[in-house]
């Protein structure tokens, strides 16, 4: 094996041999592939040297003896594959088994892929298909089971608010749904989506809501989800009489439910469900559109109803449509009011907050998912939308098995600063005034040098 020495020297001499002139993009990627083999190469090399501390030093893994050495493995990192070997212990007292190495550079038993990638391909596949995540992450090096299982693994914390917003009178919920296909052919799927925000502000053009927490649900009891969100705006907001809540959604039985739960809570129609409803009735003729919404804006039922009543005599619409447009706008009659009679009630935007934050990823494009992984990937998208980060403290730990001891790790780091003299001390060459000379002096003054 490579010492430490011939590796850093072989890599700077790379570096120096590689050619400009073919140009700075060739320069760069052939400049980085070199550093991924040198880091991969380097890293074997420490994990080899720990391995020997380990070995030498006893008296840090009291009980432990070595079983048989020479096991080799490859660990999958963003820079390339890492292949090293390690010795195997026995601990008699405590009839367990374990690569003591492992154990110190934290890698998990049976893993393939070093978890700062792991949360690099969760964090992919939560935007990508696992296919794409793979390509994307590691040149296709995991397979797509392989990914699908490390997003299962990924612990979603609980995003706490800083503090609690008590000067804040007036919030909003956007309430929708998501439909998903089924891998097993059976009826679609309902995701469901709710997102917590104050009053919509702008900048020039542009709108967007402020402080915007969005919640997911799915195969969850409609109660038991509102209960969820009240709770939200509770820590959030505190359990106050002065907070009025406006609940925006597209009238379906399981968003109206929430004002049971939500306190001082008033529904608002989505106007996108309403329009949807209404211009089929109209026919494109922008006259008729006008009559029915001043009826609308007037409260008045009874003219709304005449007029329908009116365009499916004179064959303007069906007599299916009318109907259906009556329905909806008299089951949805208080969330229609509250437009003109309350200018605080805002706009409703759940459609698109859904688009954005589930469709994209589970209905936008042909697929089927099973139940674990609309769950998983729809938490997934919230939690980073939210504002949280996947990162390899993130990724469940598999069930540990005994190793060395708290004090022991202790022990072994201070006996590895000296175990084996790094480039302060092996990277040295004679000829002063050389290109490598001054490079490798650069290496060891971290930069000042040159």
């Amino acid at each position: 094996m490579n010492s430490i020495q011939q590796v850093a020297v072989e890599f700077v001499q790379k570096l120096l041999s590689l050619d400009i002139t073919r140009g700075l993009s060739a320069f760069m990627e052939e400049g980085y592939k070199e550093f991924c083999e040198y880091f991969t190469q380097l890293a074997a090399l420490r994990i080899n040297e720990v391995d020997e501390c380990i070995k030498d030093n006893p008296a840090i893994r009291k009980g432990w003896k070595v079983l048989r050495c020479g096991d080799s493995r490859t660990l999958l990192t963003e820079h390339g594959e890492v292949q090293y070997e390690r010795r195997y212990y026995k601990n008699e007292k405590m009839s367990s088994y374990a690569y003591l190495a492992d154990k110190v550079i934290g890698v998990e038993n049976y893993e393939r892929i070093e978890r700062s990638l792991g949360a690099k391909i969760c964090k992919m596949a939560t935007e990508q298909s696992y296919e794409t995540s793979s390509k994307e992450c590691c040149k296709g090096k995991v397979s797509r089971q392989a990914v699908k299982n490390k997003t299962r693994r990924v612990h979603v914390k609980e995003l706490k608010p800083e503090k609690q917003r008590t000067d804040v009178k007036i919030l909003h919920i956007q309430a929708d749904e998501d439909h998903v296909a089924r891998q097993d052919g059976k009826k679609g799927a309902e995701v469901r989506l709710v997102a917590i925000h104050e009053p919509i502000q702008r900048i020039g053009k542009r709108t967007y809501l402020p402080n915007k927490y969005t919640m997911v649900s799915y195969q969850e009891n409609p109660e038991d989800f509102w209960i969820r969100v009240a709770n939200e705006i509770s820590a959030r907001y505190g359990d106050r009489g002065d907070l009025t809540v406006y609940l925006h959604g597209d009238g379906a039985s399981w968003i109206k439910s929430g004002l049971e739960w939500i306190k001082n809570s008033k529904y608002v129609l989505d106007k996108y469900h309403l329009v949807k409803y209404m211009r089929p009735v109209c026919n494109v003729k922008t006259e008729y559109y006008d009559y029915l919404w001043d009826a609308l804006k007037s409260n008045n039922y009874v003219r709304l109803k005449n007029l329908v009543e009116c365009l499916i005599n004179d064959e303007v619409c069906n007599e299916e449509t009318g109907k259906a447009f009556l329905d909806y706008a008299k089951k949805n009659w208080e969330g229609i009011k509250i437009w003109f009679n309350d200018p605080e009630s805002g706009s409703s935007c759940a459609e698109g907050l859904v688009s954005h934050t589930l469709s994209d990823r589970l209905s936008s494009r042909p697929k089927g998912w099973s139940d674990e992984g609309i769950r998983t990937i729809s938490n997934l998208r919230v939690y980073i939308k939210n504002g949280g980060r996947i990162g390899e403290d993130d990724l469940r730990k598999q069930k540990e098995s005994k190793g060395l001891t708290q004090m022991a790790f202790k022990v072994l780091k201070k006996k590895m600063l000296g175990f084996e003299p790094m480039p302060s001390e092996a990277l040295k060459v004679t000829k002063r005034g050389t290109n490598l000379y001054w490079t490798l002096q650069a290496l060891r003054s971290g930069g000042m040098v040159i």
